[in-house]
């Protein structure tokens, strides 16, 4: 909002005559003025260029004889031309009835070139392809061993991977389960075995008979044994089934390269049938350009021949052509001279018409020279003026209003010059805006800009109020 205070006095004026639309009734004057001078200029041009009106009125009585001259030559020259074309036209026709027959050798002719060219691409192309097919199949070839080798290769076992797995589980679940009764079974013998010993109960205290306990000592170690055998046999499956699942995914990845390696091979061998029925069919169109080439030499010879007949009609055809071009020249000379010669006359016509108008025109531009610079000009300005002089009151007005409203301080007052320069009195004193207070500066702004919001809508049409200014509306 203060960028408009800062500004120059002559910068802000020029920029409120702008956006109060004054700045129009200064282009009209601006423009005005060189449109007057322009008028000015053109009507002295306009008089300048009909001074030689009755010189143009002799210079056209004087054209008119040299056309009649000029018509003449023209007759005498049409003859000559009329003889010349009729030999001329029959030589034409011999030659152009020649070239019409070697239009196909012509054609023939450039193909020689385009096969030979062609067939020594296909015989290279050939070439590649056997070297493709050769190479394949050694490939192939180097394959066939590894094929060979993994298709003997057998399945370990039916079961799947899961299955596997799912056995060495449970053996090694067994397993646990046998090592825990062994531990079981063995801290039962010890106990019997303390009994015997100690002939004393460890749980009651009471006396015990160690003949009681012999028998039981026995049946124990022989569940021990058979445990420990359970034990021996889980392990014996672990193993076995480790064993199983390396075989199986050995198996597997045998399978999964003898596949990639199968299809390689396919891949090879369908490639090859490829490039040995291409190059089958670019045999065939060799052969078959052989022939077209053969044909070929033999119209360009046929050409040849009937070229040298064509040149010596062409010489003769020439030096007719050459007399008629001097005549046409001539000729064409007399009509551009008898065209510039009747084009002049009508150019001074014409110029003759409009010097006359000219004249009449310059006396026009004349008088709105006048109207312009001793009425319109004058009347602008003072339109200007009070146009300026009105806005200038109406924008003061509502500066002090604001002024009032937005400054509570009954000793400043404020006001705008005939520049719209705002002017701070304090205690009837001027007072440099340069410092005021942060606050007082602000609110000089707003107030400038809040009475410049309020004229532009005015004399500018279309202009409507978006913005709302809000001073700590939050506060408390």
């Amino acid at each position: 909002m203060k960028a408009i205070i800062w500004m120059r006095a002559d910068s802000r004026l020029q920029t409120l005559r702008k956006a109060f639309r004054i700045e129009d009734y200064r282009i009209a004057q601006d423009n005005s003025k060189t449109l007057a001078n322009m008028i000015k200029e053109r009507a002295i041009k306009l008089a300048s260029h009909a001074s030689d009106l009755e010189s143009c009125r002799e210079k056209r009585r004087a054209k008119k004889g040299e056309i009649a001259e000029c018509e003449e030559e023209l007759e005498s020259l049409g003859g000559k031309k009329a003889d010349l074309d009729g030999k001329v036209t029959t030589l034409r026709e011999k030659v152009d009835a020649l070239r019409k027959s070697t239009e196909s050798l012509v054609k023939a002719a450039g193909e020689v070139p385009l096969l030979e060219a062609d067939i020594k691409d296909k015989n290279g192309e050939v070439v590649n392809l056997e070297n493709e097919v050769e190479e394949l199949a050694s490939e192939t070839g180097k394959l066939q061993p590894e094929l060979e080798k993994l298709s003997t290769v057998q399945e370990p076992t039916p079961k799947t991977e899961d299955e596997l797995k799912e056995e060495l589980r449970t053996a090694r679940q067994k397993e646990r389960e046998m090592r825990s009764a062994q531990d079981v079974i063995g801290a039962k013998i010890s106990d019997y075995e303390s009994v015997e010993r100690n002939k004393v109960c460890p749980t009651c205290d009471r006396p015990a008979e160690p003949e009681e306990f012999e028998e039981k000592i026995r049946l124990k170690k022989e569940e021990k044994g058979k445990a420990l055998e359970e034990v021996d046999a889980c392990e014996g499956r672990i193993k076995e089934i480790e064993v199983l699942q390396d075989s199986l995914r050995e198996y597997k990845k045998a399978q999964d390269r003898l596949q990639s390696l199968a299809e390689r091979v396919k891949k090879n061998q369908e490639r090859m049938e490829k490039a040995r029925e291409k190059a089958q069919k670019l045999n065939e169109q060799v052969t078959s350009a052989r022939d077209r080439l053969e044909k070929a030499r033999q119209h360009v010879e046929e050409f040849n021949r009937i070229s040298a007949q064509i040149d010596g009609l062409s010489k003769e055809l020439k030096e007719d052509e050459l007399q008629l071009t001097e005549v046409e020249k001539a000729i064409s000379g007399s009509q551009r001279t008898h065209e510039m010669q009747t084009r002049e006359v009508d150019e001074l016509e014409m110029e003759i018409q409009a010097k006359e108008k000219e004249r009449k025109a310059a006396e026009r531009l004349r008088e709105y020279q006048m109207w312009l610079e001793e009425f319109f000009v004058p009347t602008l300005q003072s339109i200007e003026t009070h146009v300026m002089m009105n806005i200038n009151m109406e924008f003061n007005q509502h500066f002090q209003k604001w002024w009032t409203m937005l400054v509570d301080d009954p000793g400043k007052e404020s006001r705008i010059d005939e520049d719209f320069t705002p002017i701070v009195e304090q205690d009837g004193y001027e007072q440099d805006y340069n410092y005021l207070s942060g606050g007082e500066k602000t609110s000089l702004a707003l107030v400038y800009r809040l009475s410049l919001n309020t004229i532009v809508q005015k004399v500018s049409a279309g202009i409507k109020s978006n913005l709302l200014i809000l001073d700590e509306p939050t506060d408390g």
